[in-house]
């Protein structure tokens, strides 16, 4: 016997003939099958667990369903792009696209399928907010595997903010792929995940004229989307020094914000409570102290010690002013974090 090493090719099997010769030796029919099993499972198994190469792209292009099948496509781009898929059809049944994005800056590739295959994701089927059309948008560092499945693609991994845009949160530093919620008019083409917010439109979208109006000088509709000029940018919300509150949805709980709308302000109210004041007044005598506690409560009686009749002695301010304070709003102790936005 002799040592044989299996090329890395998958070499066409062959079958012996009657006239076939039973010959060993480097180039004897008896040993052709064998080398050709040998070539074929080297061959699967340099590329078990891999692709058969990296396809970078860095502007818009088409996939080749022959060329490009079994790469791994790399999308390296700076400006807003397009990537073709090839026809569903023309791949067999179960072929798998692997796409992984490097974008620079607020940029976004568009994924396109062909003659209107749908990309179906669970009961979702993905569409551009511009065109209706199927297609899927990705933002930086993101990864994405289709599967062919004859007239149309399948998602089977999607990693990304492509279930969680438009979602927002606090942080204390900028992560990738997110917008501080400063209110900014932005291009739609930049973020096509949150124009598919604003073109459905719903409670959480009004149009710019309104989200500037502030009516009664309060910043009522900031905390929503914007239509922005209508076709081509939004407006983000902007939360700058905002605190969140959960919708009342009904409960009666909470009735005094400005709209039932997702995002809408709710000003500050200070609700009946007692709690000692800047003293105003003159420092009266206990007695006229306890007449006022026993007429008007305890709450008159601010500061000092007892008085002797189960109410503090001090110097009372009989208007309540809350403008004597020293603050101009009611704060609550908190951490200042970023108002992040996913996109």
């Amino acid at each position: 016997m002799t040592a044989y090493a299996p090329l890395d090719i998958f070499t066409t099997p062959e079958l012996y003939d009657l006239s076939d010769l039973v010959q060993g030796g480097a180039t004897g029919d008896a040993n052709t099958p064998l080398k050709a099993l040998a070539d074929q499972t080297n061959y699967l198994r340099n590329r078990l667990r891999r692709w058969e190469g990296i396809k970078v792209i860095t502007g818009n292009y088409t996939l080749d369903p022959v060329g490009d099948l079994g790469q791994f496509t790399v999308a390296q781009v700076a400006a807003n792009t397009t990537l073709v898929l090839p026809d569903a059809g023309n791949l067999a049944v179960g072929t798998r696209i692997p796409i992984a994005t490097s974008i620079t800056g607020v940029k976004a590739l568009t994924v396109l399928s062909q003659h209107g295959q749908p990309i179906v994701d669970g009961i979702t089927s993905w569409l551009t907010w511009d065109t209706s059309q199927p297609g899927m948008y990705m933002h930086d560092a993101e990864k994405l595997v289709l599967v062919a499945a004859g007239d149309h693609f399948i998602v089977e991994r999607a990693d990304g903010n492509f279930y969680t845009y438009g979602d927002s949160y606090g942080a204390r530093i900028q992560r990738g792929n997110t917008l501080v919620m400063d209110g900014s008019l932005i291009n739609r083409a930049d973020v096509p995940r949150i124009a598919l917010i604003v073109v459905a439109g719903g409670p959480a979208v009004v149009d710019d004229g309104s989200w500037l109006s502030d009516p009664g000088g309060k910043p009522v509709w900031r905390g929503l989307f914007s239509t922005g000029n209508g076709t081509t940018n939004l407006r983000i919300p902007d939360e700058r020094g905002m605190m969140d509150k959960y919708m009342d949805l009904g409960r009666g709980r909470d009735l005094f914000r400005f709209s039932s709308r997702v995002g809408s302000f709710e000003d500050e109210m200070v609700g009946k409570h007692d709690h000692a004041t800047h003293g105003k007044g003159p420092i009266l005598g206990a007695g006229f102290q306890w007449f006022l506690s026993v007429l008007f409560g305890n709450r008159y009686a601010a500061g000092g010690g007892s008085d002797g009749f189960g109410g503090k002695q001090g110097s009372p301010d009989l208007s309540m002013r809350t403008s004597d304070n020293d603050g101009t709003k009611n704060i609550v102790e908190n951490i200042g974090k970023l108002p992040l936005l996913k996109y």
